[in-house]
């Protein structure tokens, strides 16, 4: 029997399926975004749920054409017809029809508010149908769960919205004061249209249930993702099916009355760009290895503003908003869904460099507001101040580190040397061979409960062996590794000082504090490059208290595996190529946003 993967293996394995995956995506955000576009163009905004109507149509008629050439063997036979009749009935497929109203709120939104501003905040269904994802199949292996830093990221998503809103509107009060009654309706039937798609998970988890009950010798000869393919194509034609005719209905019942040229475009251009965005993103989420995939159609509305700017649908008003926006949702993007398992503090010092860079590039404007106003240092006190308190951190975080690369250094030595002297007892039939299985459990145990049950279990061992063998030389080796299992256990059990980490933190906070809420009181070139020194220097102090805490947890590391390759055990080799990806992406990433905030706050300090 085949051993399990290893963890780097599995990392591998699961960076080539995220790649094809994001591929797909990628395709369906370029098809997503155009429909705002061609909803504009077929003046979908005069009738929606005609428009809406037809481009369903446009859908049914190539789905059926492509089910039937792809798979003849299950649209032509009358077992598999009958089996999807039976499964029809059931409340999933009635969410996935809801789903097809989505553009109908989306074409209706665009009667009262900017189509750019409907295309943005019907852009916010990612966050939905990731979090509908991620219930539906909870209990399943499907997807990894979905962890609080995804979570975090998604949120993160929408703050990059709300600055593409502002920047597209011309500025909060632009959109505080246009037609607020108008404002209300677009808006909530844009979020109504994104919330609809969600329902799109339903029809999902019906399809890939559907492959599931399909005969075996059907899997066998289609193949189970090819065959899961089929089952997400049916749910969504019985949806487009469905609701075509109830948009239909609800358009004549409203009085809507389609022109053909209207038509042509719903049906042909709306129905095609519709259908490939729809299957290529059921094709990412069958490849993907965790639903936060679906965070890529965050980039749909940066590409529907700039089909819309190109063709001069949209011309926005605040190019730095715009920017800062669009910075946040391409970091967004690029944390969740890159190849690499990308460490947390890369990921902090990526997302402090936003952060921060927005926040020092609007602060005199966010300050103003505040009961304090500006903060302007007098004196020639304020490099000194923040240098004395960033002199501290750094002499704090130092000696934590170099204690921590320490003790790691010699817990990973006496784990090495206790496995090989195990090792070679288990071979020599002095113990038995699973205690190397319980050493490694040792070097993955995370949880104090982790820890101890692989220690009582390595314990046990050593304990039978010493009572099952007399002779003094095994007796004596046996002795030296349980002294050395006392001491690694021993020390894997000092947890990180959180006395220590409150110190950096207090110092780190008070150092990127006075940095971000106040300045001296200089304009110009100093201007420029004492707020983008607060920027870099904020940024990394986050960085590096995150970095204690990532090389705390870095300690329980894996550093022993069962391999496949060597027929048994050994040590653990990185993966050489997403450690460069990793790498590489940080630094491209860092200094991308770095050009972009010294570009905008060199047009605040010297144009």
């Amino acid at each position: 029997m085949r051993n399990a993967p290893t963890a780097v293996a599995q990392r591998i394995y699961d960076s080539s399926l995220g790649r094809v995956a994001n591929a797909y995506m990628l395709v369906a955000v370029v098809m997503f975004s155009a429909l705002p576009l061609i909803i504009s163009w077929g003046d979908g905004g005069k009738t929606p749920f005609l428009f809406n109507a037809a481009m369903s149509a446009g859908v049914v008629l190539g789905c059926l054409v492509f089910m039937a050439l792809r798979y003849p063997s299950l649209v032509f036979n009358a077992a598999s017809l009958r089996l999807i009749a039976i499964q029809a009935i059931d409340s999933r497929i009635l969410l996935s029809i809801a789903a097809n109203f989505n553009f109908a709120f989306l074409a209706w939104s665009s009667r009262f508010v900017d189509v750019s501003i409907s295309a943005i905040l019907f852009g916010t269904w990612p966050i939905f149908i990731v979090i509908v994802h991620d219930r539906l199949y909870q209990h399943r292996d499907r997807y990894h769960r979905l962890s609080p830093q995804i979570l975090l990221l998604l949120a993160l998503g929408l703050v990059g919205f709300a600055f593409i809103i502002v920047g597209q509107a011309g500025g909060f009060a632009n959109v505080e004061t246009a037609g607020l009654t108008e404002l209300v309706i677009g808006v909530v039937l844009a979020v109504l249209g994104a919330v609809a798609t969600a329902c799109n998970a339903f029809g999902f988890h019906w399809g890939t249930d559907l492959a599931d009950d399909m005969p075996a010798a059907t899997r066998e000869d289609i193949g189970h993702e090819s065959l899961e393919f089929f089952g997400l194509l049916v749910a969504f034609l019985i949806a487009n099916a469905v609701s075509g005719l109830f948009n239909s209905l609800a358009g004549m019942s409203s009085g809507e009355a389609m022109d053909s040229r209207s038509l042509l475009i719903a049906v042909v251009v709306g129905g095609a760009a519709s259908g490939i965005a729809n299957a290529a993103w059921r094709k990412a989420n069958l490849g993907a290895h965790h639903a936060g995939v679906n965070a890529l159609a965050f980039a749909a509305p940066v590409f529907s503003l700039a089909w819309l700017f190109f063709l001069a649908q949209a011309q926005p008003q605040n190019w730095d908003y715009l920017i800062i926006g669009i910075m946040g949702i391409v970091i967004v993007n690029l944390l969740i869904n890159s190849e690499a398992d990308i460490r947390f503090d890369y990921k902090a010092l990526m997302l402090a460099l936003w952060v921060f860079g927005a926040f020092v590039y609007l602060r005199d404007d966010v300050l103003r507001y505040l009961p304090f106003g500006e903060w302007h240092w007098p004196g020639e006190t304020y490099f000194g101040a923040l240098g004395l308190s960033a002199t501290v951190f750094t002499l704090l975080r130092s000696f934590r580190v170099a204690r921590l690369s320490t003790q790691t250094q010699d817990e990973d030595n006496r784990v090495y040397t206790l496995f090989q002297n195990l090792d070679l007892l288990a071979r020599s039939n002095v113990v038995d061979p699973v205690v190397r299985q319980y050493v490694i459990d040792i070097d993955k145990a995370v949880t104090p409960e982790d820890l101890q049950t692989a220690y009582h279990n390595t314990k046990g061992c050593l304990d039978r062996a010493e009572a099952a063998n007399p002779d003094p030389a095994d007796q004596a080796q046996l002795a030296e590794a349980e002294t050395l299992l006392n001491v690694i256990v021993h020390s894997r059990q000092q947890g990180i000082d959180f006395g220590e980490l409150f110190a950096l933190i207090i110092f780190g906070g008070i150092t990127v504090f006075l940095g971000l809420v106040s300045r001296p009181g200089v304009t110009g070139w100093i201007g420029f490059l004492v707020e983008m020194l607060v920027v870099l220097f904020s940024s990394v102090i986050v960085f590096l208290i995150v970095n204690v805490w990532d090389l705390h947890r870095e300690r329980a590391g894996e550093i022993l595996e069962e391999s496949e390759e060597y027929q048994g055990y050994g040590v653990v080799f990185r993966d050489a190529v997403n450690r460069r990806f990793e790498q590489t992406t940080s630094i491209v990433i860092g200094l991308l946003v770095t050009i972009a905030f010294a570009a905008l706050l060199w047009q605040k300090w010297l144009s």
